[in-house]
């Protein structure tokens, strides 16, 4: 039940991802478009996709951690026996979720903060949407790190036993 949820969240977070990439490419060229060809610039093509790029690499970022995909020392992670690999990989995560623990309680300050009395200059935006994404894509990011570090450690629990049993 748990993994079909997760599962659909994570559908979710990568449709919404491809969602604001072909939105923010589709503003972009319609910007150049009526900028150089129509001679009629359009006063938020700048400002709406730098927005959606804040938002869409913060929510990638938590895809990118769901497949291993992010920067990691793997050389000095490797020259350790695979016993030691495994609580270093664990000390990692719980200090990665403690940052992202402060980074969303922060982020949340933040947009609080700033409400909805500060807004962009062309398209009044209140800027707490834009610093929504931090907490946002701060708990998406816990989400995958727990998520990978139980699979992680029950796919050895579920090895260790098969083996124990093909022992005896």
């Amino acid at each position: 039940m748990i993994n079909k949820t997760l599962d659909l969240l994570d559908l979710c977070v990568e449709v919404a991802t491809s969602l604001m990439f072909s939105i923010m490419l589709t503003i972009v060229v319609l910007g150049v478009v009526f900028r150089y060809f129509l001679n009629a610039p359009l006063s938020w093509s700048e400002e709406i996709p730098r927005y959606i790029m804040v938002w869409m690499t913060f929510m990638a970022c938590s895809i990118a951690i769901k497949r291993k995909q992010h920067i990691g020392m793997v050389f000095f992670v490797e020259r350790f026996p695979p016993a030691v690999r495994k609580y270093l990989t664990l000390l990692s995560n719980i200090l990665i979720v403690i940052f992202l623990l402060v980074a969303m309680h922060h982020g949340y300050l933040l947009a609080q903060m700033v409400g909805g009395d500060q807004r962009t200059p062309m398209a009044n935006i209140p800027m707490a949407w834009l610093y929504l994404s931090i907490p946002v894509a701060s708990l998406l990011m816990i989400i995958q790190l727990l998520r990978s570090t139980f699979a992680e450690f029950n796919r050895e629990k579920v090895t260790t036993q098969h083996n124990t049993q093909a022992v005896r």
